[in-house]
């Protein structure tokens, strides 16, 4: 087993879009649970935690460039081979790009596996 993590840093000034947008999170990642809390670094930011524990059938890199490129690009990659960790972090800059037009709010998004 392992624990995915998935922090999102979303700017809407609707809580109806921010919402929606957890549910679309919910439905790429099948993560179960979620926290939302004001992020207020950024004005009408929220930060969005994500979690789920996993059993992969396959490897944790390419679980988690499948599930980050269902959302936004690009993504920066860090692996920790010797405790078999990866993590991804997305900082939105102008040659980003989003599958959805609801992910555009994305600022800031770290994407982490963590063996149990």
């Amino acid at each position: 087993m392992k624990k995915c993590y998935l922090t999102i840093i979303y700017q809407t000034k609707s809580e109806q879009n921010l919402l929606i947008f957890i549910e679309e999170i919910k439905s790429i990642t099948q993560f179960k649970n979620h926290e939302v809390e004001n992020y207020n670094k950024i004005n009408n930011s929220y930060k969005i935690n994500f979690s789920d524990e996993i059993d992969l059938i396959t490897d944790s890199i390419s679980y988690s460039v499948l599930i980050t490129n269902k959302i936004c690009d690009p993504w920066l990659i860090f692996l920790r081979n010797d405790e078999q960790e990866i993590e991804l972090i997305f900082n939105k800059e102008d040659i980003s790009t989003y599958r959805k037009n609801s992910f555009n709010p994305i600022i800031w998004s770290n994407f982490l596996i963590e063996s149990l």
